[in-house]
């Protein structure tokens, strides 16, 4: 699978989750608009982990990594919670275009935009033990996607509608069957899985 099929494939995945970005403006002041924790954000982002004392065994290390494998940044796991950094920017050689991988019927406001997928992961001793994600039992907020630029990508095809509302920076998506939005959904918490 090439790295474009990938970042298509991905996003696809984040875009059932595009219920995030389905906000007024006051939903936006507080950061996350309709509940969304990453829509937009860049720098420091503290999160905690429903139930993740329990984990404090099995993960010690959460990482911020995208393309292939770079660590893009690192945070303590401490009893259920870590503040990472989410770095302003991503390098060029990560950043793929959109305008070439949605079929016709599907509209993209900027094509001109490009993207990376990142994932949260945790670790322990140097070894992945698993990721979080903003979820809830239907729904599944999976990898954080970086983009250059504010762009909204919506329509419908066979394999699922898209009401996607991306801010520069980066954003969480959610998923649910053949729907993907950047508004989270009632009670979404973070998630170790």
């Amino acid at each position: 699978m090439n790295k474009k099929h990938y970042l298509m494939m991905a996003f696809v995945s984040l875009l059932a989750a595009a219920t995030f970005c389905a906000c007024s403006k006051d939903d936006d002041e507080g950061g996350g608009g309709s509940g969304n924790p990453i829509l937009g954000k860049t720098g420091a982002v503290a999160i905690t982990i429903e139930n993740g004392a329990d984990y404090s065994d099995v993960i010690d290390e959460v990482r911020l990594v995208y393309g292939d494998m770079y660590v893009a940044s690192r945070a303590d796991y401490n009893n259920g919670s870590f503040t990472i950094d989410l770095p302003a920017s991503v390098a060029d050689k990560y950043l793929e275009a959109f305008e070439d991988d949605y079929p016709a019927g599907f509209t993209i406001s900027n094509p001109s935009v490009k993207g990376a997928t990142a994932w949260l992961s945790g670790y322990q001793s140097d070894k992945r033990k698993g990721s979080f994600r903003h979820s809830t039992g239907e729904w599944t907020g999976r990898e954080l996607l970086y983009v250059t630029g504010d762009v909204s990508i919506t329509g419908t095809a066979p394999d699922g509608a898209y009401n996607v509302h991306l801010k520069k920076g980066w954003n969480l998506v959610y998923e649910k069957k053949n729907e993907v939005t950047t508004s989270a959904p009632a009670g979404a918490k973070w998630q170790y899985k």
